[in-house]
């Protein structure tokens, strides 16, 4: 994001690169979609990780939201949040950005059993 923060997110896809990322870090506007798991780490997920990509202008964001088992997608970055938020269940799909590729949110969070 910048020279002194890496936030690690749990999945990135990327453009691709010439070098694949072998001698630097993708910038933001290398980012199609940065996804964050997030079970215990929900609130420093929320809280910090994700002003931080805003901030740094990554377009779409995920966090597969474990507790409660659902997936909030983040856009439009504006500052230090996103514009919008949109919240996907098991039962429903969801749009992987650029690809335009649907994705059942019950392949990411299995619908329980029992």
């Amino acid at each position: 994001m910048d020279d002194f923060s890496e936030p690690e997110p749990d999945v990135l896809l990327l453009h691709p690169a010439d070098d694949f990322y072998e001698e630097r870090h993708p910038v933001p506007s290398e980012v199609f979609l940065l996804v964050e798991v997030a079970d215990s780490s929900l609130d420093t997920d929320r809280e910090i990780k994700l002003p931080q990509y805003a901030g740094g202008g990554v377009d779409h964001c995920w966090i597969v939201n474990l507790p409660e088992r659902c997936i909030e997608a983040y856009s439009r970055p504006a500052g230090s949040g996103y514009g919008q938020k949109e919240v996907f269940v098991p039962g429903q799909t969801i749009v992987v950005p650029h690809f335009n590729k649907e994705v059942q949110v019950s392949a990411i969070i299995p619908v329980r059993k029992g």
